[in-house]
This record gives structure tokens, sequence and C-alpha cells, in this order.
């Protein structure tokens, strides 16, 4: 069976209940749910931990552009398929963001705290969010397969090198975290301007959370009620920064990048320097 024969028995089944199973699966892989879980991990439950979910996930988008752009894959047409749940946006196809975004998000939830749940839903999410973008049209078998690979070895290799790093507890002063913050991503970012998203988010988180680490201290865990109020405010200005700053800015990759520092510095400094003003200094941190 060929790519385009599994693409067309597969869209075969096509079915109202289908459509809407495979577009909300669809969305598990995308920017505002991987947000909703990064702000929780960043707020409510370590933001060490949540850093550390969100950097593996921001250099697969990174290496995602990077090998689009290498192999100039194109994705299936409507002339060769049944139906095209979204038009073509111009983008390449090999290897597939929502699948690479599915591998590493439920892989390294699955890795990070090993529990039986989230090990399940990593069997069964990560196939289901490349059945979909095959279902919908979007991407040809090999995308999906290369995007599993890829983001599962990524995971393996963040996971790896962060238990390296903890078992030898190595640390690195305030200002050589700083340096290293802004020194890679911008390298990056210079390697391949078409990443500002990914390398200005990180480029602001890191060097946020280094900041706050020293000398913020927000409180993390709180009672669930005042948990909401802190996810609640956050994201309003996040919301708000993400509207405003455009207009601030003009257009352009450095520009770009600018903004998405903005917004990372946000999320792991300027609004725990809030939480922390409404609610005290941190209890339960060292």
């Amino acid at each position: 069976m060929s790519q385009l024969d599994f693409i067309n028995w597969l869209q075969s089944l096509r079915s109202p209940l289908l459509d809407a199973f495979f577009t909300a699966i669809n969305t598990t892989a995308e920017d505002n749910f991987i947000t909703a879980i990064a702000i929780i991990l960043l707020w409510c439950v370590d933001p060490l931990v949540g850093l550390r979910f969100l950097l593996p996930l921001l250099f697969s988008g990174y290496l995602n552009g990077v090998l689009k752009d290498l192999f100039h894959t194109l994705r299936p047409t409507a002339e060769q398929v049944r139906f095209l749940a979204v038009p073509p946006d111009g983008s390449y196809a090999f290897p597939s963001g929502h699948t690479q975004n599915a591998a590493v998000l439920w892989s390294y939830l699955a890795g990070h705290f090993r529990k039986g749940t989230l090990v399940v839903m990593a069997v069964l999410m990560i196939p289901l969010v490349g059945l979909a973008r095959i279902y919908r049209g979007a991407h040809w078998p090999v995308d999906v397969l290369g995007g599993m690979a890829i983001g599962l070895a990524l995971v393996w290799l963040a996971l790896t090198f962060y238990r390296f790093w903890d078992r030898r507890s190595f640390s690195l002063p305030l200002w050589g975290q700083l340096v290293f913050a802004v020194f890679v991503p911008v390298a990056l970012f210079v390697v391949y301007p078409q990443s500002s998203v990914q390398t200005g988010s990180a480029l602001g988180m890191v060097t946020g959370l280094a900041i706050e680490r020293r000398y913020v201290g927000f409180p993390v865990r709180l009672p669930l009620w005042k948990q909401a109020i802190k996810v609640l405010i956050g994201l309003a200005v996040l919301v708000a920064l993400q509207m405003l700053l455009p207009r601030l800015f003009p257009t352009g990759p450095a520009f770009r990048f600018t903004r998405y520092a903005i917004l990372g510095l946000w999320g792991t400094l300027g609004a725990p320097y809030v939480f922390r003003a409404i609610f005290g200094p941190a209890m339960d941190r060292e």
C-alpha cells in the first residue's frame, strides 16, 4: 500500500463523528494547549519543571522549521486526496510539526513524572495526533513517522541531559546563567532567523527564571482558589501583551524575536513578581 493509498483509505472512513474526534485530537498538539500545560507547570507546580518541559518543545519547533526548509517536501494536494480539512498554508510537510509536538509533549511528561496515566496518554495521543494529521489531509505517513521519531529522540536526549546535570549537582552563577540564556538563543536565531518565536521565547524564559530564582521566589503551591487567581491574572496579561506588542514593534524576525522574549520574561519573571506581591513570598521553595 502506498502512502497515498493509506491516506485515501483512512479518509474513506470519514464521518461527522471522526471529523470532530480528529479535530479535537489535532488541537492537543497546537500552541494554545501546550501553553496551558506550560502555565500550570510554571506557576502552579514547579517553575524549573515548567522550563525544562518547554525547552525541548521550543528546540523541537526550531528543528522542525530547519528540516522543513531543508527537505522541501510538498503536502498532499486536493487533487490527490479525498478532502483537506484545512487549506494549504504554503509550508512544507516533512516532518509533521503537530506530531513532533505531541511526541515531545506527552513523552516528556511521561518520562519526567513517571505516572502510569501519563504513560498511557503518551502511548495513545502520539499516534492519534499522527493519524489526525493524515486523516485531515495535511501530511504523508512518512511525515508523521519522522515527527514521532524526532520528537522521541529529542525527549530522550533532554531527559538524559537533565538527569546527568542533576546527578552531578552542576550549578552556574547568575552571570553564567544569563550569558548562557542570551548567547544560545541569539546564536540559534542568527543561524535560522525564521525561528524568532522559539529562540526569543527561550531567551526570555531562561533569563527570567534565573533572575526569579535569585531575587523573587514567588509562592508556587497554594490553595486551589489562589492558583486560579494566579492563572487568571497571568494569562490576562499574557493575552494583552500578545495583542499589544505587535502594535509597538515593526514586522520582521528581529522584532518578533524581541516580542517573544518579552512574553517569555513575563511568564517566568513578570508574572511571578506579581504573584509574590499579591500572595507574599514563597514558603515552599528553597
